[in-house]
């Protein structure tokens, strides 16, 4: 029986994007292969409710302190670390040097051919203009995604360009990408759009929501009118009255912040969903995930580059884009199947398939 152990920094009941990913992939693991599936968390000031069993934390995050705790799960048998990784999740400046030499001391005095490290790269290293920390921090980053990149038995990103800079380290070995997971669930039978909400739905953090309505009010509304929106869902943390009525013309439900499955039984009935990601991929972004794992129509305020399966006006709408009810809902479909490819179940596959083979014939 396969033994996996998932370094993340944090679990919940905390929220945390890499504690949440592990825990559904750790899931699907024991569920749809049958794989023993422990937790070890690094942030000394993380907390359980207890709803996960099988969890350790560290004390300290010292190179010593994972070395021993490696070492004493290794001694059961063959033993798989799988490391969720993020710098700036293990360290405040992103250089958690500490973590890769624990892990490189456990690695090379593993005892058992079985007993591998595999590295699933969240992120790579920052950058930014030379004002920023992140400019000088980048270069020691990006040594030691490389260090460990190089230590690793397999590795898998979520993103195109991340696995592209990760081959050129290590083209011997397996090197996949799948997208984020929605971090609300996945429905499998969908609701037809003809018989939803006319809903659009907009969630995420406070400021992000605020930045859609005040830099939208009008594409908003026109697309509203063209897709027969009769409600706006807004979900999460206060958002002003004042920049709400900036769409004008429909009902609006404010909800606060929602539990998963409350959040999973909005979008299941709703019709499209807004989004502005910003800069970042498409393809990372947890909030485009629930929308594509729902069958809601997901909404950018632009186009993004063609890239980890998505192309605009096939998987998404722009603002800008022509809109209408039979695009839409043909948009909604063919986002759900791509997000299909990736949901927990084939993730799942795919990283058992990782670890059994790690290497390229």
């Amino acid at each position: 029986m396969m033994h996996i152990l998932q370094i993340v920094p944090r679990l919940p009941p905390q929220i945390d994007g890499l504690g949440d990913y592990a825990v559904e992939l750790g899931t699907a693991l024991t569920a749809e292969h049958g794989f023993v599936v422990d937790y070890l968390v690094t942030d000394p000031a993380w907390r359980t409710d207890g709803s996960l069993p099988r969890v350790r934390a560290l004390s300290m995050p010292t190179a010593s302190a994972l070395v021993a705790h490696l070492t004493a799960a290794a001694a059961g048998g063959p033993l798989v670390v799988l490391l969720h990784y993020v710098g700036y999740a293990y360290h405040a400046r992103g250089c958690p040097r500490w973590l890769l030499d624990g892990l490189s001391t456990w690695h090379h005095g593993a005892s058992l051919p079985q007993q591998r490290l595999v590295v699933m790269f969240h992120e790579l290293f920052a950058s930014g203009p030379p004002w920023s920390s992140a400019f000088w921090l980048s270069p020691y980053q990006r040594h030691l995604t490389s260090r460990l990149a190089r230590m690793a038995d397999a590795l898998f990103t979520n993103s195109e360009r991340y696995a592209r800079w990760l081959a050129r380290l290590r083209p011997e070995v397996r090197n996949a990408t799948w997208p984020v997971l929605s971090n609300i669930g996945e429905l499998h039978d969908l609701a037809h759009h003809d018989r939803r909400e006319r809903a659009l739905v907009v969630f995420g953090r406070a400021v992000n929501r605020a930045q859609i309505y005040r830099d939208n009010h009008a594409q908003l509304t026109a697309l509203c009118a063209a897709l027969g929106i009769e409600r706006l869902h807004d979900v999460g943390p206060h958002v002003d009255d004042d920049v709400l009525r900036g769409v004008a013309g429909i009902a609006i439900s404010k909800h606060g912040p929602l539990t998963k499955r409350d959040a999973s039984a909005l979008l299941a009935r709703c019709t499209a969903g807004f989004i502005n990601n910003g800069n970042g991929a498409l393809g990372k972004s947890g909030v485009f995930a629930a929308f594509c794992s729902h069958g809601v129509t997901p909404v950018t305020c632009k186009r993004y580059p063609d890239e980890d399966g998505l192309v605009g006006g096939v998987h998404y709408l722009g603002l800008h884009d022509r809109i209408d009810e039979a695009t839409a809902s043909r948009v909604a479909h063919a986002a759900h199947a791509w997000y299909g490819g990736h949901s927990r179940r084939a993730l799942a596959a795919g990283v058992a398939k990782l670890i059994a083979h790690p290497v390229l014939p």
